[in-house]
């Protein structure tokens, strides 16, 4: 309903009240001045000017509204900042707004600096854990060998390290019952291990890899030998941590008697030792179980070539150079690099993802130089060297060149691969690495069932598949020293 206000304003009234109710102002504090007079339209949610009005005039205005607020605010008056009582309780559109962003900025903020702050927490603890791991191998229980030769007669090499000694006695007590072979294929040591879960000690003799150069304690560095130093299993070279020496550091690993898959295949050692498909699936298959459990936890291998699988005493392939840390050479030649890599596509900075299809290539060559044992990426003849066949993988054209999967003459269908294990194979070492095996989980399967399809067995161990081979590789050898007696009893 319609209300008019037909009341002189004067006075210094401040009020909320309906229209329809009588406004009472005080009449007898006149004072000169111009007054505004408004109201809150609470549908709207903005404020309304009705009329500017002079002292002792009469207002007659119409408000169309149910409840309003009417305030008066002097103008040109000595006391400009005069705002009338609860005022603060309705604000414009423009006023809500601001102070929802202004929440929310706030809230943001806050929860940023939570955020923050948790996570500068949990590096400091992370950082302690760091701090705290015990990566670094004390002189006190690691004792390298120079010369095996001078160990196994133990004369000058026990007067060079009768000097060290500390307070539990001689460092030299550490090579006892220790057995030094006379081969060796890296720097070797004896470590003295102390088993966590009795808390006693044993000494195992132990690999010493040497670094680029001497390692220092960064953040970096530490989180890498972490990943590792947990790193356990059957087809896995333990890595036990960091021995620093007074000019080199060197990563320290359980030695294998047998060396690198790379020296097996070439050396002359064991040239007269002919490796049927039998053994040669189960190397392959030792390696992709090594590689299946690397990916498991590291996600890639980074560098893998003949010369990170090593092999045991009982010919067991074990990986190793996993750790990424700096060598002091090369750790994968040119030629077990995949074609990305070979053209600078790719970097140890990519995704696990993409370096892992990189070692799925590498694993194919490897693989091919198991086959034939003529060295990595055999083509079928001598035409190319090395670096002619790193250029012609490097280099992007549309016959693809890659090393060579057909059936030596001297070999029956039987002890060759099936078309589909050619296809695996060709696959692995695919131009585009999306069309490669994603993960060597994946692969593993289908060697395991060409090994038990074909011999029978689901699962067998290398020492078992090389029985045979080691007793005819005994039986030639016994003949060629028999052969050589001859020989030298002629003259």
């Amino acid at each position: 309903m319609t209300e008019y206000i037909k009341d002189p304003i004067s006075g210094r009234p401040t009020f909320t009240t309906r229209f329809s109710e009588q406004i009472e102002l005080d009449k007898n504090n006149y004072q000169i001045g111009h007054f505004s007079l408004s109201y809150f339209d609470r549908n709207l949610k903005s404020w309304k000017q009705l009329i500017r009005v002079d002292h002792g005039d009469q207002l007659y205005r119409v408000c169309n509204t149910d409840v309003c607020k009417i305030y008066l605010q002097r103008l040109n008056h000595t006391d400009p900042t005069y705002q009338p009582e609860n005022e603060n309780e309705f604000f414009t559109t423009e006023q809500i707004i601001l102070l929802a962003l202004g929440g929310l900025v706030g809230l943001v903020g806050v929860i940023f600096m939570i955020t923050k702050g948790s996570g500068l927490f949990m590096d400091f603890l992370y950082d302690r854990q760091l701090i705290k791991l015990e990566w670094e191998i004390p002189a006190s229980r690691i004792l390298m060998i120079r010369d095996a030769n001078e160990m196994a007669s133990g004369n000058s090499f026990r007067r060079s390290t009768s000097r060290s000694t500390t307070r539990r006695g001689s460092r030299f007590n550490l090579i006892e019952g220790v057995k030094i072979p006379s081969r060796r294929f890296c720097e070797l040591g004896v470590y003295n291990l102390k088993i966590e879960k009795s808390g006693q000690r044993k000494r195992i003799l132990v690999g010493l890899l040497p670094l680029e150069s001497k390692l220092l304690a960064s953040r970096d560095s530490l989180q890498s030998i972490r990943r590792v130093i947990q790193i356990e299993g059957p087809n896995i070279a333990k890595f036990e941590g960091i021995f620093n020496s007074r000019s080199k550091s060197y990563r320290v690993i359980h030695y294998c008697n047998r060396g690198s898959l790379n020296h097996f295949l070439s050396s002359n050692y064991y040239a007269n030792l002919e490796l049927t498909l039998e053994v040669k699936l189960v190397l392959a298959i030792d390696i992709l179980c090594g590689l299946a459990h690397l990916e498991s936890v590291l996600g890639f291998h980074g560098a893998f070539s003949s010369k990170s699988c090593l092999l045991d005493a009982c010919f067991r392939v074990k990986i190793s150079n996993f750790d990424h840390l700096r060598p002091s050479k090369k750790t994968q030649r040119d030629i077990y690099k995949a074609p990305e890599v070979l053209r600078f596509y790719v970097s140890q900075k990519d995704t696990p993802n993409v370096l892992r299809r990189c070692d799925v290539y590498s694993f194919a060559i490897v693989f091919q130089e198991i086959l034939y044992r003529r060295g990595p990426f055999y083509i079928g003849d001598e035409s190319y060297s090395e670096e002619q066949k790193i250029e012609q993988v490097r280099a992007v054209q549309s016959d693809i060149f890659r090393p060579t999967l057909e059936k030596p003459a001297d070999l029956s269908n039987e002890q060759w691969l099936t078309l589909d294990e050619i296809a695996l194979i060709e696959a692995c070492w695919s131009e585009d690495a999306y069309k490669r095996p994603a993960w060597f989980r994946d692969i593993l399967p289908h060697f395991q069932f060409s090994h038990s399809s074909r011999f029978g067995q689901k699962s067998k161990s290398i020492i078992d598949s090389f029985v045979g081979l080691l007793e005819t590789y005994a039986e030639n050898t016994e003949r060629l020293v028999r052969e050589k007696t001859k020989i030298l009893e002629r003259f």
